[in-house]
């Protein structure tokens, strides 16, 4: 496993990065998929007490939980474009591990067989800081060339909706005050 808190950074930057550039998630759900992807970037190692990069480093257990999360999400009465967030944060997560020695089984419970894709162990530098530099990057270009944009469509509808309400304010001081 990579570093717990590159696992979160890499997921919340990729997740944030993908709400608005792919996705176009409502400005108003960003906090809700930083939580969920803050989760999902995780969720995988709570497997470190069964069979670690094993029960729940694999498809399987992502498309499962994505089918779960999905389903919690309608429940709750949620959008199910949040899913994205989880898809992105444990997906990722399950790619960071690929790139530590001890790999993951990724096929399981087809196949035991842990995939790798270098040798380096999960706390190694080069490994952690290239995956913080890439969060950082999408974090920097999510800030300063897609959110300004959102953000200002998001203040004109607020500005529209003030604007709406104060014509009713006025419409009725002069109706019921004459």
């Amino acid at each position: 496993m990579v570093k717990k808190k590159t696992h979160i950074l890499l997921g919340v930057s990729a997740t944030l990065f993908l709400s608005k550039t792919v996705f176009n998630v409502n400005t108003w759900l960003i906090p809700l998929q930083a939580l969920i992807a803050v989760t999902a970037s995780t969720f995988p190692d709570i497997d470190v007490w069964l069979r670690h990069r094993r029960t729940l480093h694999n498809l399987f257990a992502l498309i499962l939980s994505t089918i779960t999360v999905y389903l919690f999400l309608g429940f709750l009465g949620l959008p199910w474009t949040l899913i994205h967030a989880w898809i992105t944060g444990y997906g990722l997560h399950i790619v960071a591990d690929l790139l530590t020695a001890g790999g993951v089984a990724l096929f399981y419970p087809l196949s035991r067989r842990s995939l790798r894709l270098t040798s380096r162990t999960y706390d190694d530098p080069a490994l952690n800081i290239p995956l913080i530099l890439l969060s950082l990057v999408l974090l920097a270009y999510t800030a300063y060339t897609v959110m300004p944009n959102w953000l200002l469509e998001e203040l004109y509808r607020i500005r529209e909706y003030v604007e709406e309400i104060s014509d009713l304010i006025n419409k009725f001081v002069h109706k019921f005050i004459r």
